[in-house]
């Protein structure tokens, strides 16, 4: 009975070690996970700050593979990834994966959808931001998605749908330049006197913006692509007279 009993109390003395030796290897994991990833974090933000793009990119990288969730990483390290010179298209990959997992968590994200959206259009992508923004502007109203929306809709020549929301924009927020460049450039590209003439946007523009140097510098640009230097050249005079914002 008592080499039962010794045997027994040595059994359950080697597991009790077993197991605190399996906490203790756990615990000490645990740790070196912990710390690992404070130091990728560490590193990242502080190269963020001071706008040293590759190591913010590659340490916010290494911790989001430890906290993938974690949407403020998410957005500076898409952003860090744009900001790399040169930028290549693995950088906007990268970025564009970025704010799709921030939109998977919260997909009223305004900055995610704002960037996502301006990519997608730079990247010959309109369709993939006409969804981004109708998503959003399904929950919330928002002039700025909605100038997005309008500009990818016209990117596929849904012209009608672009000029009524363009149109609605500039009813009701008479400031937002970009309405008024959609409409003109509707105007211009097609023949549909319903869309108006091209160059009463501009006055329009004009009209409602006196005070803005941005107004005429946009209206500017226009008149430099038909030519009109001229006209081009007393705009950009008008805009130097005025604060930029």
């Amino acid at each position: 009975m008592r080499r039962k009993s010794r045997k027994l109390a040595i059994i359950l003395g080697i597991m009790s070690f077993a197991v605190m030796f399996a906490f203790v290897v756990f615990a000490i994991h645990q740790w070196q996970h912990k710390r690992i990833k404070e130091s990728y974090l560490h590193i990242g933000l502080q190269a963020y700050e001071n706008c040293r793009w590759k190591t913010a990119a590659s340490n916010l990288g290494k911790y989001l593979s430890f906290s993938p969730g974690d949407t403020d990483v998410l957005l500076k390290y898409a952003d860090a990834q744009l900001h790399i010179r040169p930028c290549r298209y693995e950088h906007i990959e990268q970025a564009i994966a970025a704010y799709r997992a921030v939109l998977r968590k919260d997909r009223t994200n305004k900055i995610a959808v704002e960037q996502l959206t301006n990519l997608y259009l730079q990247t010959a992508a309109p369709a993939e931001a006409e969804n981004i923004a109708r998503r959003y502007l399904s929950n919330k109203n928002d002039y700025s998605i909605a100038m997005l929306c309008a500009a990818a809709m016209y990117e596929q020549r849904k012209f009608q749908q672009a000029a009524e929301i363009a149109r609605e924009i500039i009813a009701e927020c008479p400031n937002s330049l970009k309405a008024y460049a959609i409409m003109y450039k509707i105007a211009r590209s097609t023949n549909d006197e319903s869309y108006g003439k091209s160059r009463d946007w501009l006055n329009l523009c004009i009209k409602n913006n006196p005070d803005s140097a941005n107004a005429y510098i946009m209206a500017a640009s226009f008149y430099i692509d038909e030519n009109k230097y001229d006209t081009a050249v007393k705009m950009l005079d008008k805009a130097e007279t005025l604060d930029m914002p």
